[in-house]
């Protein structure tokens, strides 16, 4: 219930206003879970390519970037207006987050408050408010839930417990299927562990690393359906990605700086920080305390420019981009700490107040105190910050730094360009001539033209009447498993010199029309994953279900 509430408190006064200002990463996300939406409201379940977002390039974003979690978010569209249902899908996952972080601390430490202490310090990380309710970095955030139970289950392992590989299976796999950066991350620093790990024991514990591979085998197995797109439309196909290195990069000083006065920047606020400047106090404490306070230091300095990521460009690490997406990591580790010290400290003090009460005011105190870093987005989507509702864009451009949308014109925000997304997952010889199949110009042996378009689900048609026989260069990206049917025939597209669907076309009325063709794989894949669930959910409950 407590949960529930402190959910209800950040969500409300957002879904109060009934519009809100959106910037950053919002319209690239708000616009994958449009196309699922339109395409679901058209009897398809399958998004494969933009054809009413994203100007309708055919864009494959929804092969190569994971969509599972946005599914829900169209769901709800469905029942609710577009910004009630994603404050809905949002704090969903908030407050699913609070019972996994529960869930995890209890497996740990079989301790109800300090479990409650570690749900609170994690879940209203300032990092991860900013993530969620501010610059709606919505695939990094929701990964973000989950990670607390990836390195539980982890833990577990290495405390031999049987059964962790199956729920840290389950929880790499629900990071993938949101966020691969996040799980390359997470995998990064459990390799980590497990090297130094070697090294101080001396010797090599072959039950953790069965158990670790039997944990990576069944993680395949579950994301199969993330990783069919990738190998058949995207490995080896010179498709971009987004900005390749390290592109934002935070100073040491601004993180501190942002993290004492507990602001909606990157950092981890101030609660989190006096974890390190007491971690003295762990000494008298169970080893993992020390070692959670220790990583927790490391990663926030490796989140900053104190390590010389610029030295890094050329590396595998610097797939990351931002270095600061360590700093959820570093939050998970010193509220590991955090949830110890203040556990002790409360009970320690001679105060005259029952230990329940005590830890309810500590609770209390605890989010009134992180509750400043999303007052803004409150107050901002509250009065508008003065902006005028967004209108439509009557020419092809980007979408302003800053828009205010409500319920009314939430369509609008669809005809803009999107800033930060737009032409990722562009086959690279496309990125070079993006304005002009974004402008949605069509070159007929060569010569420009505008055609009408007409969309549905996974495909865009174009009508032509050619005099002679010519060679049409559509504005619709060509993929690997792109198709082209010219007045019902299915004829091979061609690839043409800006990377988009072309093909030699006879004289005369034609309907020519573009589409995708799922992978066979896929449905196959699905299933399979489906019942690697199943299995997950029997080997966790056979017990109790034999009892």
């Amino acid at each position: 219930m407590l949960f529930f509430i402190t959910t209800a408190l950040m969500i409300l006064p957002l879904l109060k206003a009934h519009q809100m200002i959106i910037v950053s990463d919002w319209t690239f996300h708000a616009s994958r879970v449009e196309e699922i939406f339109r395409n679901l409201q058209a009897g398809e379940w399958y998004t494969a390519i933009a054809t009413h977002t994203f100007q309708g390039t055919g864009v494959a974003s929804w092969l190569f970037y994971p969509t599972p979690m946005l599914y829900i978010w169209a769901g709800l569209r469905f029942i609710f207006a577009p910004i009630t249902a994603f404050y809905i899908w949002i704090g969903m996952f908030i407050f699913i987050g609070f019972l996994i972080d529960y869930w995890c601390m209890m497996r740990v430490v079989n301790n109800p408050w300090q479990s409650v202490l570690f749900a609170y310090a994690y879940s209203l990380l300032p990092y991860r408010i900013l993530l969620g309710l501010n610059v709606y970095t919505l695939a990094e955030f929701i990964a973000t839930l989950f990670i607390p139970l990836v390195f539980a289950s982890f833990y577990g392992i290495l405390r031999n417990q049987p059964k962790a590989w199956i729920a840290l299976s389950a929880g790499m796999a629900l990071v993938v299927y949101t966020h691969l950066l996040t799980a390359i991350i997470a995998v990064e620093i459990m390799g980590v562990i497990m090297i130094v790990r070697v090294i101080w024991q001396r010797h090599f514990v072959k039950l953790e690393w069965l158990r670790l591979l039997q944990s990576g085998v069944m993680s395949l197995i579950l994301v199969l359906p993330i990783l069919i797109p990738f190998v058949s439309d995207f490995i080896g196909k010179n498709i971009a990605t987004a900005a390749p290195g390290i592109t934002m990069l935070a100073n040491f000083d601004d993180v501190i700086k942002s993290s004492i006065g507990n602001r909606m920047q990157p950092g981890i606020g101030l609660a989190l920080l006096l974890v390190i400047v007491f971690s003295f106090k762990l000494k008298k404490t169970p080893t993992i305390y020390r070692l959670c306070a220790l990583m927790g230091t490391i990663l926030l300095i490796i989140s900053t420019s104190l390590v010389p990521w610029h030295l890094l460009q050329s590396t595998p690490l610097a797939i990351i981009q931002m270095p600061y997406r360590y700093l959820s990591f570093a939050g998970l580790f010193l509220a590991v700490s955090f949830s110890k010290l203040i556990y002790d400290w409360s009970n320690s003090h001679g105060m005259p107040l029952q230990p329940n009460v005590m830890m309810s005011i500590i609770v209390v105190v605890l989010i009134i105190f992180n509750f400043g870093a999303l007052s803004d987005t409150i107050t901002g989507n509250t009065a508008g910050n003065r902006l005028p509702n967004l209108g439509r864009a009557k020419t092809t451009k980007v979408i302003p730094d800053q828009a205010l949308i409500t319920n009314h014109n939430y369509s609008n925000q669809f005809t803009y360009q999107v800033k930060y997304g737009e032409i990722d997952y562009y086959p690279k010889v496309s990125q070079g001539n993006a304005q002009n199949i974004v402008n949605n110009v069509t070159y007929i042996n060569n010569r420009a033209k505008h055609l009408i378009k007409h969309i549905g689900p996974n495909k865009i048609s174009y009508h032509v009447n050619l005099k002679s026989d010519k060679i049409v260069n559509l504005p619709v990206l060509k993929y690997t498993r792109t198709t082209l049917n010219v007045d019902g025939y299915y004829i091979k597209p061609q690839t043409s010199w800006r990377g988009t669907v072309q093909a030699k076309i006879s004289a005369g009325k034609h309907t020519i029309t573009v589409g995708y063709q799922k992978s066979p794989l896929l449905i196959p894949s699905i299933i399979v994953a489906i019942i690697a669930w199943v299995c997950l959910g029997y080997f966790t409950f056979a017990n109790k279900i034999k009892r």
